[in-house]
This record gives C-alpha cells, structure tokens and sequence, in this order.
C-alpha cells in the first residue's frame, strides 16, 4: 500500500506518502500565493525522498480543508488529473468536527 496525501486548503501545500503502517516522506511549504508554483514538485520530490514513482500508487487522498479557498480549487483540479492516470481508488478527507 502507498497513498499519496495532499493539502492546499491552508496557507500551506502539504504533501505526505504513506505505506499503510506510517508516514515514509513529507514536505509542507507555507506560502498562500503559490500553491499553483508548489503542489506539483512538491509531489515530485516527496516520491524521489521515498524511492517512489506514480505507478507504485494505490492510493490518493485530498484534505478538504476548513472552507472554500483557491487552493483546494486546485488540489481537487489535480487529483482528478492524477487520479485517473495513476491509481484506482480516491478518498476526500473532511477534517473532524
């Protein structure tokens, strides 16, 4: 199992693969008017950190974020890219209440 997790709705792009048992790589930028510039080779190097490419991908999850904000326009935008290209199963996330 490898599950590629993705935030934008913040002020941050947080990007997270897991393997079922914990979290093998991360990276997380703050910068609310990049998100566009960011999600993308953030993706990229936290694949290379964990000797990983989109092939290896089981899973995609998105965080939906606290409200409706540009970036979560385009996590969205790219998960729905992605997903159909790379694996076969989507989650969206809703934080807790």
């Amino acid at each position: 199992m490898l599950i590629l997790a993705f935030d934008t709705a913040t002020p941050a792009v947080t990007v997270a693969l897991h393997d079922g048992s914990g979290v093998v790589a991360h990276e997380m930028a703050v910068d609310a008017r990049r998100h566009g510039e960011l999600l993308a080779p953030s993706i990229d190097r936290v694949l290379a950190k964990a000797g990983a490419v989109p092939a290896d991908l089981t899973g995609i999850a998105v965080g939906t974020g606290p409200g409706p904000s540009p970036g979560f326009g385009l996590a969205w935008s790219l998960l729905r890219y992605s997903a159909a290209r790379w694996v076969s199963q989507w989650t969206a996330c809703a934080p807790s209440t």
